[in-house]
Formats: structure tokens, C-alpha cells, sequence
């Protein structure tokens, strides 16, 4: 679900896989052993380490030695304008980036950098 700015990595323990309120938290350095384990919700996991109570091993020892620090999406939100935008599709973002250089498999997440890439050069 997350990483930390270190490479830890952030999952939910979908079980049981219909009962969503019940899925807990495991934390994993670079998916690598080991894994540490939060038996309860992400908000309780974040209010946790966040107030000191629980200790991620593989998190900073300094890490509330400084006052936590959100930075916001560079995302837009939707408005009007936005939602005027015609969508581009998948295919058409994997040709321009096999056909400029970029090693793009046919299937799977496109990263944002090819996409935030091929809006720079064609900004509509």
C-alpha cells in the first residue's frame, strides 16, 4: 500500500480477503527478511508509531526527532478543465515510449515518469 522515503515497504495482510476491516499491517525493508507486523488498522499503525508507541525495527531511530513531514500530491484534482482533457490511452503511451527509447512491456503499470515524459513533449 505504501513505501517510506527509506525503501520500507508498506502491506496490508488482506486476511481474511472479505473482511477489509480486519486486515492488518507488515512492514518490509527493501523486501527483504524480516517483516514486522502491526496487529491492527493503518490509522492505528500511523497513530502508533507517529505518538511512540510502537516501534518499527527497520524504520530511522531519529525518525520523531523531527516533526513529520506531508508533502502534498503534485497530482491536480479534478475540475472542469481536467475532465475536458480526452483520455490517452494505454497503447498509445506504449508506442511513443518503445518508439523513444524507453523499455516499456506490453502489459503491466506504466510508470509516471514515461507519462509525465510523453506529456511534456506532447502537452495536449
Amino acid at each position: 500500500m505504501g513505501v517510506t522515503g527509506n525503501g520500507d515497504y508498506l502491506f496490508w495482510v488482506t486476511q481474511p480477503a472479505d473482511t477489509p476491516d480486519e486486515w492488518t499491517i507488515a512492514v518490509n525493508e527493501a523486501l527483504r527478511a524480516p517483516w514486522f507486523t502491526y496487529n491492527g488498522s493503518l490509522t492505528e499503525f500511523l497513530v502508533s508509531v507517529l505518538n511512540g508507541t510502537t516501534t518499527v525495527p527497520m524504520f530511522p531511530k531519529d525518525l520523531l526527532d523531527h516533526a513529520p513531514a506531508f508533502t502534498p500530491s503534485t497530482l491536480k484534482s479534478s475540475t472542469p478543465a481536467a475532465a475536458a482533457r480526452t483520455p490517452v490511452s494505454t497503447r498509445a503511451i506504449r508506442d511513443w515510449a518503445n518508439a523513444n527509447g524507453y523499455d516499456l512491456p506490453e502489459r503491466g503499470r506504466i510508470p509516471i515518469e514515461i507519462i509525465e515524459a510523453r506529456k511534456q513533449e506532447n502537452p495536449n
